[in-house]
């Protein structure tokens, strides 16, 4: 699917280089994410909606975590702080 981006919206500011990369239906963290790249899926993508994995350091998520709509990642509302009015990441 592409790279992950941060917006303007997210709370940490736009970013110029990925902190994600989507493979398939998983969601890694790239060697731009403050914790470093991940040699595991952090997060699943079913049908738009984006869930943790076991291997997510606050383990899985039933519910949806981001939902993805166009080429803009939103918080939903089952994420720890809220849902989002402004997509905070952006596929590329």
């Amino acid at each position: 699917m592409g790279y992950v981006y941060r917006t303007a919206a997210h709370p940490d500011g736009a970013g110029d280089k990925p902190d994600y990369e989507i493979k398939g239906a998983d969601i890694y963290r790239t060697d731009h994410h403050p914790l470093g790249p991940s040699t595991f899926p952090e997060y699943v993508v079913k049908k738009g909606l984006i869930f943790r994995t076991a291997k997510h350091p606050d383990g899985s998520s039933a519910l949806p975590e981001y939902v993805i709509h166009g080429n803009l990642i939103y918080r939903s509302y089952y994420h720890f702080k809220g849902a989002s009015e402004h997509g905070e990441y952006e596929i590329r």
